[in-house]
């Protein structure tokens, strides 16, 4: 077989056009039985490849007749096929095979996978040797695959005769070598590179710019707060586009109709959506500080620093609608995280958020940090799990509704308030006032909002509202540190005071503004016995007791 058999490859699914002989046939079940038993050994039931084929002629391949649509059903048939394979994994050998493994291996577990194994770094050997991997095919560019063991292999494969085949990131200097030695080379893959001096190499394209491969690293590359994002991005029912993507749905001759639907234009679809996401996604990262764990047929993955991230996920999504001409979309998931936080489960967490995009009316959109959840109450309504307002948009809208408008009013906003301050000699507002404007908006989840709060958080971001705060308070806070400077027979009352001896209020003093009311708690306690001088106003009232002289302790100041 060459390339020209491989019709579509990418996001752990293939087809393959092979010739329809009883050899072919045995061949694909005893390679999938001995594959199978090779991951059962290695993974357990982690992991499982499904196949299925089904027999086709010329006429089905070129969709004749057009009218009965032989070319979709062949797809249609096919994936039923493999769908029972999927339900009936595991044959009476393979299940007392993996009843005699051991339900719990020895070792501790790996912090990446959790899978209980000896451990090296606090990773298994799977999980260490993809490090290692992905770390030189990042900086490899020749990948061979050869009979012949060596000290320089990186993975062991399996083949079907039982047998073992070595896998070996290198460079072109050394895979010539190895070639000219007259090694038992059996493929030679060469990386991004379409014409290469090595002979009888496939060229390869991979999705492999990275930043850096550090979490740490990119994390402090961020804008703002340090954080990373992961982001998970699929194609919109591209399953349908390749079945039925050419019908011309507007004809109603069937021939005219389907005349497009064909083999020859399903595998070259399919080669350009492989350049895309494989090779051009590449020069679409230039200088963002994300890396890309995976990259392939209709699926990616990145990771990076937040506000990277998002311009990536634009810059795919801008790209790929030009590419494809509009006629087809993507959904992504995007989620925040700690750079500590388990790539695993943000992983998890970001493909809830995918699928969440997946839901809304038309497809084509984002989710962002949370998938929106219902609240959950017990039998007397009591509060189990608190609502989350999930944030999904069409791409067209976030930009304009969210990125645009929202976010640039409150970077225009900031940006204003940071140097009114800077003019005024005034400290701005750190960001605990976001997180308690944050906490109450977050309340409107409940069907509820403190709005007086709310407002009182807003008013206190005014121009000036420092500056006016400092003129009312410094001059009694400064007084009361100095109050062994009073003159005799000057009195000082508290602010706020709420003793039962001082309830009785004055209209007059009520009416004052405020810097007068403050003023007012310093001032002399003298009066006649019949008429005392009201604390509050300064004016004598008829037995006002408002005024009542404070005795001075030991030390001389007052009490």
């Amino acid at each position: 077989m060459s390339r020209a058999n491989l019709i579509y490859s990418g996001g752990g699914h293939c087809y393959v056009l092979l010739p329809n002989t009883a050899a072919v046939a045995d061949t694909l079940t005893r390679w999938n039985r001995q594959f199978n038993r090779w991951l059962q050994q290695q993974f357990g039931t982690q992991l499982f490849l499904a196949n299925a084929w089904t027999p086709c002629s010329g006429n089905d391949l070129t969709n004749t007749p057009a009218q009965s649509s032989p070319y979709k059903e062949l797809f249609r048939r096919v994936n039923r096929l493999l769908e029972q394979h999927k339900f009936h994994r595991y044959t009476a050998e393979d299940l007392r095979l993996l009843n005699d493994a051991a339900a719990y291996p020895g070792g501790r577990e790996c912090k990446v996978c959790g899978t209980s194994a000896a451990l090296a770094d606090e990773l298994c050997p799977w999980c260490r040797l993809f490090v290692d991997f992905s770390d030189k095919i990042q900086h490899k560019s020749v990948l061979v695959v050869s009979r012949q063991p060596s000290a320089a292999d990186d993975c062991t494969l399996p083949t079907l005769d039982g047998g073992s085949v070595y896998l070996t990131t290198t460079d072109r200097a050394a895979a010539q070598k190895r070639l000219s030695s007259g090694e038992p080379v059996l493929r030679m893959y060469t990386k991004n590179t379409p014409y290469s001096p090595l002979p009888s190499t496939t060229n390869l394209y991979v999705g492999d710019y990275a930043a850096s491969n550090s979490m740490d690293e990119l994390a402090q590359q961020a804008a703002g707060v340090r954080r990373i994002a992961v982001c998970r991005m699929d194609v919109d029912n591209l399953g349908h586009a390749f079945i039925s993507g050419f019908e011309q749905e507007n004809e109603k001759d069937p021939v005219r109709r389907m005349r497009y639907v064909n083999l020859s234009r399903t595998s070259a679809f399919s080669r350009q959506m492989s350049l895309f996401f494989k090779g051009y996604i590449n020069g679409i990262l230039e200088g963002l500080q994300v890396s890309i764990v995976y990259a392939g047929g209709d699926d990616v993955f990145l990771v990076g620093a937040w506000n990277d991230v998002l311009e990536a996920a634009q810059r795919i999504q801008s790209n790929f609608t030009a590419f494809s001409c509009g006629a087809l979309t993507l959904s992504a998931g995007i989620g925040i995280f700690d750079p500590h936080y388990p790539i695993r489960l943000s992983a998890e967490e970001t493909a809830a958020l995918e699928e969440a995009a997946k839901h809304l009316p038309g497809k084509n959109a984002v989710a962002l940090f949370t998938p929106e959840r219902k609240a959950v109450r017990d039998a007397k309504g009591n509060l189990l799990v608190q609502p989350e307002q999930g944030h999904t948009y069409a791409w067209d809208t976030f930009r304009t509704k969210v990125l645009e408008e929202k976010v640039g009013c409150l970077q225009r906003f900031f940006q204003a308030y940071d140097r009114s301050c800077a003019d005024k000699g005034e400290t701005p507002r750190g960001n605990s006032m976001l997180y308690n404007l944050l906490a109450l908006l977050r309340e409107a989840e409940n069907d509820r909002i403190n709005l007086a709060r709310y407002a009182y958080l807003l008013a206190r971001l005014s121009p000036g509202r420092q500056r006016y705060r400092r003129r009312c308070f410094s001059f009694p806070a400064a007084a009361a540190r100095r109050a062994d400077a009073l003159p005799q027979g000057w009195s000082r009352r508290r602010p706020g005071c709420t003793r039962p001896s001082r309830a009785s209020g004055c209209p007059a003093a009520d009416a004052l503004p405020t810097p007068e009311r403050i003023r007012v708690f310093f001032q002399p306690a003298a009066a006649p016995p019949s008429q005392s001088r009201c604390g509050r106003c300064r004016a004598l009232h008829e037995g006002c007791r408002t005024t009542r002289p404070r005795s001075r302790s030991r030390a001389g100041t007052p009490r």
